[in-house]
């Protein structure tokens, strides 16, 4: 498993805003003031993916100082979807949540269909692993997203005869099929969201 344990502390800079600076593994530090939207989402993507590969590896992994939002929310309830244990531990950081995930390196579906709500980056992520488990399993999504092309990704399973059914080539989506190891290239015109 992986261990990350994240630290936070506030200095105070010469106009009185607060800057945090939240330590992830090996001293990558990233900087955020309180109101920087894009900073908090960028944490939480990093976090989502943290989450991810925490749960497709074998064995137990200890995650801290994950902040608490809708995206984390979604992303913990698709792990347990792929039969992945998440279970809240304690945090040694206040405002985040720490969680420790329990994987056995080869995912399996324990549900009918995995709720994305607003969350591109749960869905650009455990769509493509749903399509390698050779059994039914759809998205749904909410917002923009459920709007969201996925052509790129409808692209590669038709090469590979993978199974999808989808209304207008957007969410609701069910895939069924084994995807095969390979390298997947998006056109440059497809959002770096993707």
């Amino acid at each position: 498993g992986v261990r990350l344990v994240g630290s936070e502390m506030c200095i105070r800079d010469s106009r009185s805003k607060c800057l945090k600076f939240f330590e992830v593994s090996r001293m990558d530090v990233l900087c955020k003031t309180d109101a920087d939207v894009a900073e908090k989402e960028n944490l939480e993507q990093t976090a989502q993916l943290e989450l991810i590969c925490a749960g497709l590896a074998a064995g137990t992994s200890i995650i801290d100082g994950v902040p608490q939002s809708k995206a984390i929310d979604t992303t913990i309830k698709a792990l347990k979807a792929f039969n992945i244990s998440v279970d809240k531990i304690p945090s040694m950081i206040m405002g985040c949540i720490a969680l420790q995930i329990t994987g056995n390196g080869h995912p399996v579906a324990n549900a009918d269909y995995i709720d994305c709500g607003e969350s591109i980056t749960a869905l650009r992520h455990f769509l493509p692993l749903a399509a390698t488990l050779n059994c039914p399993l759809s998205f749904m999504g909410r917002g923009e997203l459920a709007n969201y092309t996925l052509q790129p990704y409808y692209d590669i399973f038709d090469e590979q005869g993978i199974q999808h059914f989808a209304c207008d080539g957007a969410l609701p989506v069910t895939v069924n099929g084994r995807l095969q190891p390979g390298t997947f290239s998006f056109g440059e015109n497809v959002n770096s969201c993707l």
